[in-house]
């Protein structure tokens, strides 16, 4: 049984659920694709179901029923998480028809390329599978592949996994941010940002700045609530700011961070947002977009801020980058929303007074 989580639910699928899906002309395919994932999640989240959403798979296999397979597991076809490159993997993977059975499943920062092994997509199987999709079969050998799928599909099931794939970690993403090693964290949206608006008092969270950006950005929304964690401490330590009163100036343009501002403070539609992405500020950190610059004040008081050295880590600055430059290589496109994902996870995670440093 495959288990997988789905938002709040955890999914098990059992070899059957798949069948259904892919129906039994993909019989082979069917059984294949249960036991992928069946030994892929075992090898990349072994403490528990992982986020179906978070999978990301590289194949130089493309048949039909193999990728609706891992739409039905994981919804990455349908998601744009799903990367058909029939030049990858080793040249002894088996060959079939519709490419070879080399797959790569990603789940966050961690990977694991899969080889079926010698001896079950035989020449003789593929010659079958071939006359097949030619057209060209007899009723008696209509019936002969038909027994043949059976016989493939069953000893694909049954096979201990040592014996059906050949597996090996792939370590060109490195384990620095985070390893999922269980059910992925959540970003609770607790602190608030308690800020006056009127006669009311409103407790603005993480989750709220994620409604109104999205997640494109999500590094850079989380950026913007620890930045303003740390300066509405500082202008009100005792009580609640007028929200109406705050003005923000950002050296930096990532729209994720200035989506951010604006949930909370309403900076950009009621222009109170000085953005200015050529601004240099003495002791300010480097950003993709201009520099990590943030002043934030009312007509009282003031703080300036920069985030510490690594509180943005090296790995998400490169991905940025390089995203930027259009030199992101095919791998890291597609795992770049989990570089993005795992700085807001490890921002949201820390105390302000741990990420920024105060400018004088």
């Amino acid at each position: 049984m495959i288990k997988i989580r789905d938002y709040d639910d955890v999914l098990r699928i059992a070899h059957q659920n798949l069948l259904n899906y892919t129906g039994y002309g993909n019989l082979v395919a069917a059984a294949l694709v249960y036991r992928l994932f069946e030994i892929g999640i075992e090898a990349l989240s072994p403490d528990g179901p992982p986020d179906r959403r978070s999978f990301v798979i590289r194949s130089a296999f493309n048949g039909p029923g193999v990728l609706d397979g891992i739409e039905y597991v994981t919804r990455a076809r349908s998601e744009d998480r799903l990367i058909i490159e029939p030049e990858i993997g080793p040249g002894h993977a088996p060959s079939s028809p519709f490419g070879r059975f080399y797959f790569e499943l990603y789940l966050r920062n961690r990977g694991c390329a899969l080889v079926l092994k010698d001896g079950f997509f035989t020449p003789d199987f593929a010659a079958q599978v071939q006359q097949y999709l030619d057209g060209n079969q007899t009723p008696a050998q209509r019936a002969d592949y038909r027994q043949a799928r059976e016989k493939l599909a069953d000893r694909i099931l049954t096979a201990p996994a040592d014996d059906l794939f050949d597996r090996r970690p792939i370590d060109d993403l490195p384990a620095a941010v985070r390893l999922l090693g269980g059910p992925e964290p959540r970003m609770e949206s607790r602190p608030f940002l308690k800020l006056r608006d009127g006669d009311d008092v409103l407790e603005i969270g993480f989750d709220d700045m994620v409604a109104y950006h999205g997640r494109e950005n999500i590094g850079g929304v989380a950026l913007a609530f620890k930045a303003l964690e740390f300066a509405l401490k500082r202008l009100s330590p005792t009580s609640p700011l007028d929200r109406g009163a705050v003005r923000v100036f950002s050296a930096f343009g990532g729209t994720g961070a200035l989506d951010g501002f604006e949930t909370a403070l309403r900076v950009v539609s009621e222009d109170r947002l000085e953005l200015d992405v050529d601004h240099k500020e003495p002791g300010a950190t480097a950003a993709p977009t201009g520099t990590f610059y943030f002043r934030v004040w009312t007509p009282e008081a003031s703080v300036a801020l920069t985030p510490k050295a690594g509180a943005v880590p090296e790995r998400f600055m490169s991905f940025a980058l390089k995203n930027k430059a259009g030199q992101l290589s095919l791998t890291e496109r597609s795992i770049l929303q989990t570089v993005k994902e795992d700085l807001a996870i490890a921002l949201m995670s820390s105390e302000a007074e741990d990420l920024f440093d105060e400018l004088r």
